[in-house]
């Protein structure tokens, strides 16, 4: 999802930011060796490559938000939930789900010029 609001460059910090968590979140999954299957293409570079020293400035930034926009931001980016769910439990009105967004992304950017972290 492009926020039209939002600069590109925290959108994909964000991103970055959500893959990090992701990949630390334990896996509660089967013992199987379905489980453990990992795609191993000699020579072929990952899709997306991570950078941690980046994801931790944007978790530190995010200590500050309140919970409201933590929540909203790991359950669209990290869990991604679906947008019928999210405006659900977070009361969201109809066409304000974007909006909403873009607010607490902004607010991850004020958060980072705050702390003279952010490089936009």
């Amino acid at each position: 999802m492009i926020l039209r609001d939002v600069s590109i460059e925290i959108q994909e910090r964000v991103e970055n930011w959500a893959v990090w968590c992701i990949e630390r979140m334990p896996r509660h999954t089967c013992r199987s060796i379905e489980g453990r299957w990992k795609n191993s293409a000699p020579g072929e570079p990952p899709s997306f490559i991570v950078n941690p020293l980046d994801a931790v400035i944007i978790e530190r930034a995010m200590i500050g938000l309140d919970d409201y926009s933590k929540r909203l931001i790991k359950d669209h980016y990290v869990l991604h939930r679906p947008v019928n769910e999210v405006r659900r439990r977070f009361a969201i009105r109809y066409g304000q789900y974007e909006s909403e967004i873009a607010r607490a992304l902004r607010m991850v950017e004020n958060r980072l010029r705050a702390m003279n972290l952010c490089w936009i």
